[in-house]
């Protein structure tokens, strides 16, 4: 960069202007493609460990792990993972400090295993909506995140015993749904459905998308958590389509977003590369004019 400026001082007219355009345009792409995750947020993921899981558990946890913990989560990011069947138990809950942090809580959630008795979702969302309420901090985004196969399979008598193996909740009355499968990986959209408990609710900012961090999945992430059969979003009755994770990557970014529309991560990454090989090129014929300019002035040397 100091040398791009160096020449820019040498330069005259014209060129000289373009060099301090494009080097302001890099700038001010450089800049606004690091500020784009300096921001952290809170995630919420619940995860379903029941005996109806145990073919779709490596998949789940995969995803889990590679996707959600190794390409979104940041250090500075509040993590709440919980694992759930007939009971919950929290795996972690704590804000990741550092890259150690985050190495940790991928080991736990390898370590997952589909053995619980029961599978009580509504519970699970009781309990998500108490600690999501306790956490607070309406100003950070909340991004929550619900994993399982929709098998509801309450203990007969509880809040929440459905015959048909269904579940109703008001926490999934809008919701973004990626069926994965032997999986559905759930979005959840927090106060958006109207019926909130209490002005807290009405606080607070959920993210129906992940936020473009362009970094790479930590490794171990299988090709079947990756993929996906696309996103399903539902809310009252209407329903939406999108590209899922199957987007594809140029540098560890994604082309598209999950709703299939550019995204703009890689459009910067388009225009910085655009920017460089403009300036390399007008580089290239500034130096060959300044090598005419060497040889026409020593032909017009006094002899």
């Amino acid at each position: 960069m100091l040398i791009v400026v160096a020449l820019s001082i040498q330069m005259d007219g014209p060129m000289k202007r373009f060099l301090t355009l494009t080097l302001i345009s890099m700038l001010f792409l450089c800049s606004a493609h690091a500020d784009e995750r300096n921001d952290a947020i809170d995630i919420f993921i619940l995860i379903d460990s029941s005996l109806s899981m145990h073919e779709a558990m490596p998949a789940a946890r995969d995803y889990v792990a590679g996707e959600l913990i190794g390409r979104v989560a940041l250090p500075g990011d509040y993590v709440m993972v919980m694992s759930f069947y007939g009971s919950q138990d929290i795996l972690w809950r704590d804000e990741l400090r550092s890259e150690g942090d985050k190495a940790q809580l991928v080991r736990i959630l390898r370590g997952l295993e589909a053995v619980g008795r029961y599978t009580d979702i509504g519970a699970a969302l009781d309990t998500l909506d108490t600690l999501v309420i306790a956490r607070g901090l309406p100003e950070r985004a909340k991004y929550i995140v619900l994993v399982t196969d929709e098998r509801q399979e309450a203990p007969y008598g509880t809040q929440y015993y459905s015959p048909n193996y269904n579940i109703d909740h008001r926490l999934l009355e809008y919701v973004k749904r990626d069926d994965r499968g032997l999986f559905r990986v759930i979005t959840i959209g927090y106060g958006l459905s109207g019926k909130i408990a209490d002005q807290t609710q009405a606080l607070l900012r959920t993210l129906s998308e992940p936020p473009a961090r362009p970094s790479p999945a930590l490794p171990g992430a299988s090709p079947e958590a990756m993929g996906g059969k696309g996103a399903e979003g539902t809310a009252s009755g209407s329903t939406q389509s999108g590209t899922g994770a199957d987007s594809k990557r140029v540098f560890g970014i994604s082309v598209l977003t999950a709703e299939g529309r550019i995204n703009p991560a890689f459009l910067m990454l388009v225009f910085a590369g655009l920017a460089l090989v403009l300036l390399i090129v007008f580089l290239v014929i500034w130096l060959r004019s300044r090598k005419k300019d060497g040889e026409k002035n020593k032909g017009a040397a006094p002899q």
